[in-house]
């Protein structure tokens, strides 16, 4: 009997075209359904259900072999910011992110509206936080594969197809991390999956609803959304010139349509209320820093998406399985295209242009992701793995059927099988390799925040003033461990600090106390007196982390260098890099040469200037007093560069030069240059960077005889 495959209606006679969705019809229900009739919803249900908390399960698990952080910690700082805003909605009714007036930044608003619903209820008796979190990601995710493998059933009406979509989603490594990660990664893969599911069996209003969520779980539901007008309209357009089925575009259906897609916007827009136009703005901040960031990015760079994303976390993309993997996602989604139904083309476009996102906002990246900057991008999982099972259900269609006629029997029968194999096991092999790389990645991004900024947070609790005031780029795990206020540098939590760089931030903050890396930048600054250190684990690896007490430090003179003795040394001039009056004085001149703004920085422990600088990108010329036939020493204070230097002197060149570089931005060094070479009482002086490309900046110079 003559069957739609989308509507499940039957019909009388020979039609071409459903009635309904206006596509083609079976001949035979029976040729449709045909094999595995043993695999019933209920089961497909049930298997991947059970596979996708397993494998949740595993990652969070296993990793307590190393430590049991792995299953009491969490691998994000966000993951805690987003426990910050919960506990300010469970217990004061407020977004807020410190004490005093209420000043948001959410990042996810139903997340944190979620998790303070299970503070509120599940928390009060007794249950950890990070748990609540943890289960939450880790529930979402199973309804995602669940989800995942009923949208495959509905797509081919084959319980087989849908079981390996639903078990491809479960057990995805990246996935898998996601589910364990207690953020709301997992559910706007539900969310939107879900919406897909709705829109294909025409119920409008969940569909709505659905996307209504997703919009004010993540941004990137918006881009979904997208997805899905722009294919309403194209299949409206085809409708409209008679490219299609004669089916007319129901006035209903299209408001409903419109409807369902508006919602998305309409939540997007209730999130920007909450918290992006208190300060003048219409998205919520968090997405206006995003928007920043693509605006501001470099350029699109496909090596880092591939580099980053795919060649690192992504199992059909891993190392050699890319040869199998990327055809069979090409394959499928041309065939989810070619189905002719536009609520279904967000499973092909939506992860295509999440990694073109992500190739764009991530396109400095030079090595593998962090969890950071992939869980933009996890969303799109089940939708690619739709796609990928879809083309290797293709493929394997086309192989057991014109396929075996190209090689003559016996071998004709055989090939599609050991085909179908080979792409397998190539892609299985991509899973099986993956696999530990993310239960020991999951293991180490949980002690190594446990081990710094959580033991921070511990100490921070344990000695400072319930008022204290805490600058941090990592805000987070201190708000929620310590419960002191903290500035965040990135002026995401705390606007006043928007717009500047961390260090700029930090002498603006207000703070008392900052928690920072230990990194030259942070170390460079004087007002910071390092109290004490938290480091990861040797084997984790990664920078270590500072507990800093804020206080002014007087300055030292800048005309004199402080990073050795000048007690054996006399002194012949000076030339101030930066300052008009020295320059012209000196005879300065570097073409192409850039001048930096004024800053204050550590020369060494004790000793901290107020300079300004000039960068060079190839060569300076200046004139310095020397004395005739005397060992002249140069000494230069430099900036935060590892530049090779060539020196000459009145047209003489001495061997090449790499100044030190010392724990601080600002640092200084000399070079002893013979006597012989000294001609005159003035010397001119030529420095060039032995490497074309590179930078310098110069701040001082100073020439010194030594006494007697």
């Amino acid at each position: 009997m003559p069957y739609c495959a989308y509507c499940r209606w039957r019909y009388e006679g020979t039609p071409r075209y459903c009635r309904d969705c206006g596509h083609r019809i079976y001949r035979s229900t029976g040729g449709h359904h045909q094999g595995a009739h043993w695999v019933s919803p209920r089961l497909v249900t049930s298997v991947v259900g059970v596979a996708a908390m397993l494998a949740g399960l595993a990652v969070m698990v296993h990793g307590t072999l190393t430590s049991a952080q792995s299953l009491t910690g969490l691998p994000l700082d966000e993951a805690w910011t987003r426990l910050v805003y919960a506990r300010s909605v469970a217990l004061e009714g407020r977004l807020a992110f410190n004490p005093g007036p209420a000043e948001a930044s959410v990042s996810s608003l139903l997340w944190v509206l979620l998790l303070a619903a299970l503070i509120k209820t599940l928390g009060a008796l007794g249950i950890s936080v990070v748990a609540l979190a943890k289960g939450a990601s880790l529930i979402a995710a199973v309804i995602a594969a669940i989800l995942s493998a009923r949208l495959a059933h509905r797509l081919t009406a084959s319980g087989m197809f849908a079981l390996g979509v639903g078990l491809v989603v479960a057990i995805d490594p990246e996935f898998a991390f996601a589910a364990a990660s207690g953020i709301e990664t997992t559910l706007l893969a539900a969310l939107l999956v879900g919406a897909t599911l709705a829109l294909s069996h025409r119920r409008y209003p969940v569909a709505g609803g659905l996307l209504l969520l997703a919009a004010l779980t993540r941004p990137e539901a918006l881009i979904f959304a997208g997805v899905l007008g722009a294919g309403a309209i194209l299949a409206g357009a085809a409708r409209w010139r008679g490219g299609g089925p004669p089916v007319p575009l129901v006035p209903n259906r299209a408001m409903l349509s419109v409807a369902a897609l508006g919602l998305s916007v309409v939540g997007f827009l209730i999130w920007g209320l909450l918290d992006g136009m208190a300060t003048g703005g219409f998205v919520p901040r968090a997405t206006g820093r995003a928007l920043t960031l693509w605006v501001e990015a470099p350029g699109f760079s496909p090596t880092s998406l591939l580099r980053g994303y795919f060649n690192a976390v992504t199992w059909w993309a891993l190392g050699a399985a890319i040869v199998v993997g990327l055809p069979l996602f090409l394959i499928g989604a041309v065939s989810i295209i070619r189905l002719g139904d536009w609520r279904i083309v967000p499973i092909a476009a939506f992860p295509v242009l999440l990694w073109l996102g992500g190739a764009v906002l991530y396109a400095d990246g030079a090595g593998p992701w962090t969890f950071e900057h992939r869980r933009v991008l996890d969303a799109g999982i089940p939708f690619a793995s739709i796609a990928i099972v879809m083309g290797a259900r293709t493929v394997g269609s086309w192989l057991l059927g014109a396929g075996g006629r190209i090689v003559s029997a016996p071998f004709g029968a055989s090939l599609p099988r050991v085909l179908v194999m080979i792409c397998a096991a190539t892609l299985v092999w991509g899973m099986g390799d993956l696999w530990p790389r993310q239960i020991a990645d999951y293991a180490a991004a949980t002690r190594r925040l446990n081990d710094t900024y959580f033991a921070a947070a511990l100490a921070a609790r344990a000695t400072l003033p319930e008022d204290a005031l805490i600058a941090a780029t990592e805000p987070g795990t201190l708000r929620y461990v310590s419960r002191r206020p903290v500035d965040d540098l990135r002026g995401l939590h705390t606007r006043d600090l928007a717009e500047m760089t961390p260090v700029a931030a930090l002498a603006t903050a207000r703070a008392q106390y900052a928690v920072l890396p230990v990194q030259r930048a942070f170390l460079s600054i004087p007002s910071l007196a390092l109290r004490s250190e938290f480091a990861p684990p040797p084997w984790i690896g990664g920078t270590s982390v500072g507990f800093f007490e804020i206080a002014p430090r007087p300055l030292s003179p800048r005309d004199s260098p402080h990073a050795f003795s000048l007690d054996a040394l006399q002194r012949l001039d000076y030339l101030d890099v930066g300052d008009p009056t020295s320059e012209s004085a000196h005879d300065y001149s570097a073409p192409d040469s850039q001048i930096l703004p004024r800053s204050v920085s550590r020369v060494t422990e004790r000793a901290a200037v107020d300079d300004d600088a000039r960068a060079f990108t190839a060569t300076e010329t200046f004139t310095l007093r020397a004395m005739r036939a005397r060992d002249l020493i140069l000494a230069r204070r430099s900036g935060d560069s590892d530049a090779l230097l060539m020196i000459a002197i009145d047209g003489q060149r001495l061997d090449e030069w790499r100044p030190r570089r010392g724990m601080y931005a600002v640092s200084e060094d000399s070079l002893t240059v013979p006597g012989y070479l000294i001609r005159g009482d003035v010397v001119r002086i030529q420095i060039s960077l032995a490497q074309v490309g590179g930078v310098s900046p110069s701040y001082a110079y100073w020439t010194f005889a030594r006494r007697g």
